[in-house]
């Protein structure tokens, strides 16, 4: 049942939401030659019916900055203008839309949202010149049928490869204009402020650029700087998390401020990158999100703790050359830049593990290297490479290294090498499934066995015994990822004046009991549309007022 409570009595957590446009988010596995990645989607309606459906289509979906989702890979898996998802079948068709060996992991999340709704199919893909003006629409449900924008209009699906901070463990990323045409612009509606067409390229000045994933001063190694408080001035309420950006020509070096005499603005450079980082180092950036862009994913302000952030002069960030500096945090235009992960990955990269087998959770930090000699046991060898990067090589089976102090060990039950034992959940801690697919064709570390041999995913649907001299297909090496170095506090000095009137607390910081999710609901009552939506589970920072206000600042 339930019943009234106050805040003194009860604070089991309540529910804090908003509206997010319909835009719903999932991470999709890898399938039919198709990469497991991110994907951002949205269901769209024409708004006129004269034209061809494929058309129309496309239109609609680009001003979302999206596409049109592919229906069958014959027609349009190697279209341009299309989103193809690495299914085998007919999305459009019930059958094949709920027969899960079809897809990619992690289907089933949103099959759902598909039915009743019509599939890009162009008029290039099949034969039959009476319907080149027809989408594959999933009517009946169970089956599906060729109309016309004029027959049916239920709402298509666009979509796009997201640009999830999660990925950014696992890709370079890019550092995209999202601000619209100037200070004054519409950052949902300027064409200016399309993503992905301008980037931050660091150099001697750095500017906004073309955007060009073959360019390493536009590419960029989030690190997640994970015990870090954050100290954005102006956003703290739609806070992201701390990081630092790393260089994809030296990973050593991160994306630097330094302020010239007499002037308000820092310019940006490449400098050593800080072995302890503190939290409010001149190359620690504390994201937060901007809510009001309802059509580009992860975009964010890229602030300092100096109250500053990344600032495109004139807000022109969407002109070639222009200067892009560390100035004076207003939360602007000219602060909207998005955080986009690209298809080039990292040598370097991190994933979020579950405890398992006695392993604590924990964040880590990986490097896929290889043999630097051929000369010794390959374990001796890799332990030898992995401590370069103060890291250890990543322990295939615990029955081989679990207790090993030379290598790291996740706490997986069986071997890592093998591919059908990397790919089962149940045998790997929560968030491997994330990053399994680094270890395809690699070699991993087994101490002793077999004489000092290392086993590797060769051939790739299986594994061997292999020395330095047969294969040097590369090794994984890993540590725990410590964060930064929080300074303590200064000591007082020795002859202290009378305290001052003690000062009221400021307002605790939001508490949250679990991470966000997102939902779909379809309309209902009271006027209330179709929509998606994010919550969160939050609790209470006081019992001092009533439950309703408190809850309103809690959220």
């Amino acid at each position: 049942t339930h019943s009234w409570q106050t805040p003194t009595k009860a604070n089991p957590g309540f529910m804090c939401g908003r509206d997010i446009n319909g835009v719903f988010s999932v991470e999709l596995g890898g399938h039919h030659g198709i990469r497991g990645r991110g994907y951002d989607f949205k269901i769209v309606k024409l708004t006129t019916v004269t034209g061809s459906y494929s058309t129309l289509m496309i239109q609609a979906c680009q001003r979302s900055n999206m596409k049109p989702v592919c229906d069958h890979p014959s027609w349009c898996a190697t279209d341009p203008k299309a989103l193809y998802l690495g299914q085998d079948g007919h999305i459009s068709h019930g059958g094949h839309r709920n027969m899960t060996s079809m897809h990619g992991e992690g289907w089933d999340k949103i099959k759902a949202k598909f039915i009743g709704l019509c599939v890009y199919a162009p008029f290039s893909g099949h034969r039959n010149k009476g319907l080149i003006n027809h989408a594959l629409c999933n009517t009946p449900v169970t089956a599906h049928a060729w109309k016309t924008p004029r027959q049916i209009n239920p709402g298509f699906m666009c979509g796009r490869s997201n640009m999830h901070a999660s990925r950014a463990d696992l890709y370079f990323v890019q550092i995209s204009w999202a601000g619209g045409n100037g200070c004054g612009g519409d950052h949902n509606d300027d064409t200016q402020s399309a993503t992905g067409v301008m980037c931050v390229q660091v150099g001697k000045d750095t500017t906004s650029q073309k955007c060009d994933t073959t360019v390493n001063a536009q590419l960029f190694r989030m690190e997640h700087l994970p015990s870090a408080l954050f100290k954005g001035k102006t956003n703290s309420e739609h806070e992201v998390g701390v990081y630092r950006l790393h260089s994809k020509d030296d990973d050593g070096q991160c994306l630097t401020w330094a302020t010239r005499s007499g002037e308000s603005c820092s310019l940006y450079a490449m400098k050593p990158c800080k072995l302890n980082p503190s939290q409010t180092d001149s190359q620690v950036f504390h994201l937060s999100r901007f809510t009001d862009d309802t059509v580009d994913a992860d975009v964010y302000n890229w602030a300092g703790a100096d109250g500053r952030a990344m600032h495109a002069a004139g807000c022109k960030g969407f002109q070639q050359g222009n200067r892009i500096q560390h100035c004076s945090d207003d939360m602007g235009q000219g602060k909207r830049w998005q955080m986009r992960a690209t298809e080039v990955p990292l040598e370097v990269f991190r994933g979020r593990l579950e405890s398992k087998n006695g392993v604590p959770a924990r964040e880590y930090e990986f490097r896929i290297m290889s043999l630097q000699s051929k000369k010794g046991t390959y374990s001796s060898l890799m332990v030898q490479a992995c401590s370069g990067y103060g890291m250890k090589p990543v322990c295939g089976h615990p029955s081989y290294c679990a207790k090993d102090y030379r290598s790291l060990y996740l706490g997986q039950q069986s071997h890592i090498s093998y591919p059908p034992h990397r790919y089962k959940p149940s045998y790997s801690p929560g968030g491997f499934a994330a990053i399994a697919g680094k270890w395809v064709g690699l070699c991993v570390y087994s101490g002793k066995a077999n004489a000092g041999k290392a086993l590797c995913n060769i051939p790739v649907g299986t594994h061997s015994w292999q020395t330095p001299t047969k294969a040097n297909p590369g090794f994984m090496c890993g540590r725990v990822a410590h964060g930064v170095v929080v300074p303590p506090p200064s000591p007082p000095p020795a002859k202290l004046s009378p305290p001052p009137p003690p000062l009221s607390p400021p307002p605790a910081a939001p508490k949250f009991t679990r991470d966000p999710f997102t939902a779909h609901l379809g309309a209902f009552v009271h006027g209330v549309p179709d929509r998606q939506y994010e919550f969160r589970v939050g609790l209470l920072n006081s019992t001092s007022g009533s439950y309703s206000s408190l809850m309103i600042q809690a959220c």
